[in-house]
């Protein structure tokens, strides 16, 4: 039995997390590491150095990528993906929650990906850097292209100059 007894709450909730990690790793028989957010530029580093660490602890030739995700760059996940690949043999995936569109894509360069009835993935949806360094999806640029192109053809495309 495992002594909770943390000084604050942060403390509480990665000192379960350790457990239930271990868990996990356990049951699955690899190395562990859990990620959620959006799979961004300056991800693939940090995956990077969390590896680094994991192979200076470890020797096991699986690691199990615990997963929550929006999506992201398609870019990133394939540096992550030949990261995860360079330090370990087998590579799986946990998906509790939902991995979309480049989320997807790293889950399904895995060996083996474990799901419940709630878990989602998809749909695959290209992102593209908009205004003020958000991402957009490159199929709406895709549609208002297409508008353009229509109006221009019917001649109701107006010129504004300004």
């Amino acid at each position: 039995m495992v002594s909770l007894s943390p000084s604050n709450a942060n403390d509480f909730i990665e000192t379960l997390l350790d457990i239930h990690l271990g868990t996990i790793s356990n049951g699955l028989q690899g190395d562990i590491l859990a990620f959620s957010g959006a799979l961004i530029h300056g991800i693939d580093d940090i995956f990077r150095n969390a590896l680094e660490r994991l192979r200076q602890e470890s020797e096991s030739k699986k690691i199990v990528v615990v997963l929550e995700t929006p999506g992201g760059y398609i870019e990133v996940v394939q540096r992550i993906v030949e990261t995860l690949r360079f330090h370990y043999e087998f590579v799986d995936f946990l998906v509790p929650n939902c991995a979309f569109s480049a989320g997807t894509v790293f889950d399904m360069s895995g060996d083996a990906i474990y799901m419940n009835y709630y878990s989602r993935l998809g749909p695959i949806d290209p992102q593209v850097m908009g205004a003020n360094e958000t991402t957009v999806p490159a199929l709406g640029y895709l549609v208002a292209w297409e508008r353009l192109l229509e109006k221009a053809r019917i001649g109701v495309l107006l010129h504004y100059a300004g």
